[in-house]
């Protein structure tokens, strides 16, 4: 297939393709942004068979990229991303760009390990001030490491028609999943850590439907070659089951023994997991997700008052803190309350 040729297949696709320069990334025509190149016009910038072809993102049929940036982005992906009958990569990152078409279109945005400010998933579509300003190099162009950029095998056709919200939704899942494998405990404590996941979803009040994906995706970066997917069900449906029957189950402390704090807090926020909004429960191992905060700091209901408790709980949920470590007593000395209870 000549460069001509592949342009043209990219226009009835309904993209808007660019000359690329060779083994590049970047077009270095004036104003390409503004470029509208049609069948008639294409062979007067498709003649050079030693060219890569870009295509305008944001368009008017909205055409996004999630660049999958990270193996563990690629793996989650798979799990989490929406069908889409465009997808394509190369040898040593396949299955890296999945294309779609939302309206309004996807803004651009890039998510971020904190801990090196390395790129795990970027959306791109609109740029970041809403104007069509970007473009991705795609099949049959040369990346720049001289590996042939390629659609993944039964994955040739159009991209699919998805909201946008739902792309975002679905690429901060991907985003948090793969921050979460990078830091992931090693063997020894995963199981422990997974069951803590777990509860943290059911307390958030996920569906069992959409838990159980994100930790199959979470297996998938962890154990690429032989996923135990099955055990990944498991360890949802279990937590999911014994917080319903009011049972104990664990959280977000047990997490911060092997994750560090900022990952956490970054990879939740992504999931749409907010501490303020579920902070009378969700940031503590209680087992149980109706004892408030007072109960959590050994306060027996019968010896304050419903103004007192009041009161009370609003001073130690501005004492709480991501830690372990049970919260300080309330400044109040009528109130005698018994030791708190340790957070495991």
């Amino acid at each position: 297939m000549t460069r001509l040729d592949a342009a043209l297949a990219w226009i009835r696709k309904g993209f808007s393709p660019l000359p690329v320069p060779y083994r590049s990334k970047k077009p270095v025509l004036d104003a390409w942004q503004q470029l509208a190149i049609t069948v008639e016009t294409a062979p007067a910038y498709f003649g050079n068979p030693a060219l890569n072809i870009g295509v305008l993102l944001g368009d008017k049929f909205g055409s996004a990229d999630i660049d999958c940036d990270r193996p563990e982005a690629i793996a989650a992906a798979r799990d989490l991303l929406p069908e889409t009958g465009l997808v394509f990569g190369r040898q040593s990152k396949p299955f890296s760009h999945y294309m779609y078409r939302s309206d309004p279109p996807v803004r651009t945005e890039q998510f971020q390990d904190p801990s090196d400010h390395s790129t795990l998933i970027e959306p791109r579509g609109l740029s970041s001030d809403g104007d069509v300003g970007l473009q991705t190099v795609v099949p049959p162009s040369t990346h720049v490491s001289g590996e042939i950029i390629r659609f993944e095998k039964g994955f040739e056709g159009t991209p699919a028609n998805v909201d946008a919200d739902v792309v975002i939704s679905a690429v901060r899942k991907v985003a948090a999943v793969a921050l979460l494998a990078r830091h992931w405990p090693k063997q020894g404590s995963r199981h422990r850590a997974f069951l803590a996941l777990a509860g943290v979803l059911a307390r958030a009040q996920w569906r069992l439907d959409d838990a159980k994906p994100l930790h199959r995706a979470l297996y998938r970066c962890l154990w690429q070659a032989n996923p135990d997917l099955g055990a990944a069900d498991a360890e949802v449906q279990s937590t999911f089951q014994k917080y319903s029957a009011g049972g104990e189950i664990t959280g977000v402390p047990t997490l911060m023994e092997v994750i560090d704090k900022k990952i956490i807090e970054v990879a939740f926020r992504w999931l749409g997991i907010d501490r303020k909004q579920h902070r009378d429960y969700l940031w503590n191992d209680t087992g149980n997700a109706d004892l408030s905060l007072l109960d959590l700091a050994g306060v027996p209901a019968y010896t304050a008052s419903s103004m007192e408790r009041m009161e009370l709980t609003a001073e130690l949920e501005a004492a709480v803190t991501y830690t372990t470590s049970p919260p300080p007593p309330a400044r109040s000395k009528e109130v005698t309350r018994r030791n708190s209870p340790r957070m495991t």
